[in-house]
Protein backbone atom coordinates (compact mmCIF):
# COMPACT_ATOMS: atom_id res chain seq x y z
CA UNK A 1 0.00 0.00 0.00
CA UNK A 2 1.39 3.23 -0.82
CA UNK A 3 0.56 6.40 0.88
CA UNK A 4 -0.11 9.75 -1.02
CA UNK A 5 2.32 12.50 0.76
CA UNK A 6 -0.48 14.87 -0.44
CA UNK A 7 -3.39 13.17 2.08
CA UNK A 8 -1.21 13.00 4.82
CA UNK A 9 -0.96 16.98 3.86
CA UNK A 10 -4.63 17.29 4.20
CA UNK A 11 -5.66 15.72 7.44
CA UNK A 12 -2.97 17.75 9.27
CA UNK A 13 -4.12 20.92 7.56
CA UNK A 14 -7.50 19.70 8.11
CA UNK A 15 -6.76 18.88 11.77
CA UNK A 16 -4.36 22.46 12.43
CA UNK A 17 -7.85 23.96 11.22
CA UNK A 18 -10.15 22.35 14.30
CA UNK A 19 -7.42 23.15 16.90
CA UNK A 20 -7.45 27.05 15.51
CA UNK A 21 -11.24 26.77 15.63
CA UNK A 22 -11.28 25.03 18.59
CA UNK A 23 -9.31 27.54 20.58
CA UNK A 24 -11.08 30.59 19.61
CA UNK A 25 -14.35 28.80 20.38
CA UNK A 26 -12.74 28.10 24.11
CA UNK A 27 -11.77 31.93 24.21
CA UNK A 28 -15.37 32.82 23.76
CA UNK A 29 -16.31 31.09 26.43
CA UNK A 30 -18.04 28.57 24.22
CA UNK A 31 -19.24 25.06 26.17
CA UNK A 32 -16.80 22.30 26.21
CA UNK A 33 -19.24 19.72 25.12
CA UNK A 34 -20.17 21.90 22.15
CA UNK A 35 -16.66 21.89 20.86
CA UNK A 36 -15.92 18.76 21.15
CA UNK A 37 -19.25 17.87 19.08
CA UNK A 38 -17.97 20.31 16.54
CA UNK A 39 -14.43 19.81 16.04
CA UNK A 40 -14.35 15.91 17.12
CA UNK A 41 -11.73 17.23 19.14
CA UNK A 42 -10.71 15.44 23.03
CA UNK A 43 -12.01 17.71 26.05
CA UNK A 44 -8.18 17.20 26.89
CA UNK A 45 -6.95 18.18 23.98
CA UNK A 46 -9.35 21.62 23.89
CA UNK A 47 -8.34 22.16 27.25
CA UNK A 48 -4.66 22.09 26.58
CA UNK A 49 -4.88 24.57 23.98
Amino acid sequence: MTVDMSDIDKAIERYEEKREIAKKMRDKNVDISIIVDTTNLSEEEIRAL
